[in-house]
């Protein structure tokens, strides 16, 4: 397994999801970090993604990384910093992945503070009590029209 994590967002949640997984049984090959300021900085002011060499040599490395695993876990984190090596690789790479979709604006303490709350949540959630929901709005929906409008007055119909 695989983790990619910022030092900066939600110290416990990468905590406690590397313990959780380790207690499931899962083997940590490497816990990557999101470059800091300063490191892309330096590697922005030496073009290190604009050198073929080096970019071909850092993806190689990168791939065969992803070779010896078949779970990604991509925790949040400034999400503008980022080489962009794992989308590429993850196209073809057979194994599975998860990656936190929520934008937290570290700039602003309260949103980083409920966002992050919310992260930490989510690893307590009842599996069942959230399964039994599911299934009752997938019967609920199945077979019937969703319409939907945005505020621009342009709208979306479909059939489940």
């Amino acid at each position: 397994m695989i983790i990619y994590a910022d030092p900066t967002y939600s110290q416990a949640l990468t905590e406690q999801v590397r313990i959780e997984l380790v207690r499931a049984g899962a083997v940590e090959l490497s816990v990557q970090m999101v470059n800091s300021g300063g490191l892309e900085a330096v590697r922005r002011s030496h073009r290190r993604r604009e050198d073929p060499v080096l970019v071909d040599m850092e993806d190689k490395a990168m791939a065969s990384m992803f070779d010896l695993a078949d779970i990604y876990i991509w925790l949040p984190s400034f999400w503008l910093i980022n080489p962009g090596q794992t989308e590429k690789i993850r196209k073809t790479w057979p194994g599975r992945s998860i990656h936190f979709n929520w934008v937290i604006d570290p700039n602003d303490p309260v949103e980083f503070g409920l966002l992050s709350e919310m992260y930490e949540k989510a690893l307590f959630i009842d599996y069942a009590a959230l399964d039994f929901r599911q299934l009752e709005l997938i019967a609920t929906l199945r077979n019937s029209t969703v319409q939907i409008t945005n505020p621009a007055g342009r709208y979306l119909t479909f059939t489940l």
